[in-house]
């Protein structure tokens, strides 16, 4: 289940998406292990949708270019 303090991999349309849900901090990029990290914070969207989803739930998230489908792949 994703919390504060969640690292979650996500597939956006066969991209996969690394995000790190902190209390602070939001709108920072990591880079580690040769990936980029996004640092969410629970007031971003992304973030209200993620929360208490499980791996292999599939949000779906409204963007200015249209509707998202995200698979959550893994949790840590």
């Amino acid at each position: 289940r994703i919390v504060i303090g969640s690292f979650v991999e996500i597939d956006d349309n066969g991209e996969l998406e690394n995000y790190f849900i902190l209390p602070e901090g939001g709108g920072l990029n990591i880079e580690e292990g040769g990936r980029e990290i996004y640092v969410l914070t629970p007031e971003a969207p992304l973030a209200d949708h993620l929360f208490n989803r499980r791996v292999g739930d599939i949000v779906e998230v409204r963007t200015p270019r249209g509707i998202r489908k995200l698979k959550i792949v893994s949790i840590q």
